[in-house]
């Protein structure tokens, strides 16, 4: 596998889904928003936004509500430059991570570890909720190419 320099010059619309008390924090102080560091999360750890989607936004966080997570449901929205990513969207980058979990099953072969599964939310739904293998490859993947960035400079 051969490291990429992720230089996409994009601006996007992107739509965050959160607690009407989280947007007014963030709009009126300044705060920064926290990073989801859950080991099921789909795309890794990162802050999610749907681009272009405020209304799936808005769904996710109704979805959180029900969950007990969010009392208010509300949408942030923002411009995102894009500048260095590992945008899912190409295929370049999907080809890399199917070459990249032969790797990383490896790795975690030598080292005697599991595989982590990916298992479905709730009971009496088909819906794979909690991503527990996609998580941990996409977070090794991306330390991997944040590692061998470092050694480029």
């Amino acid at each position: 596998m051969q490291p990429q320099q992720f230089a996409y010059q994009r601006l996007i619309v992107g739509y965050h889904g959160c607690d009407r008390e989280t947007v007014e924090r963030v709009l009126l102080y300044g705060e920064p928003l926290h990073p989801s560091v859950n080991p099921y999360d789909w795309l890794g750890n990162g802050i999610y936004f749907w681009e272009y989607g405020p209304q799936r936004a808005l769904e996710f966080a109704h979805e959180q509500q029900a969950r007990g997570k969010v009392q208010n449901p509300a949408v942030l929205g923002a411009y995102i430059h894009l500048g260095q990513c590992f945008d899912l969207t190409d295929t370049y980058n999907t080809d890399q991570l199917s070459e990249a979990f032969e790797s990383w099953n490896q790795t975690l072969q030598s080292a005697g570890l599991p595989l982590p599964d990916n298992r479905k939310g709730q009971k009496g739904s088909d819906d794979i909720l909690l991503r527990f293998r996609d998580c941990a490859l996409l977070n090794w993947y991306m330390d991997l190419l944040d590692a061998r960035a470092q050694d480029c400079y």
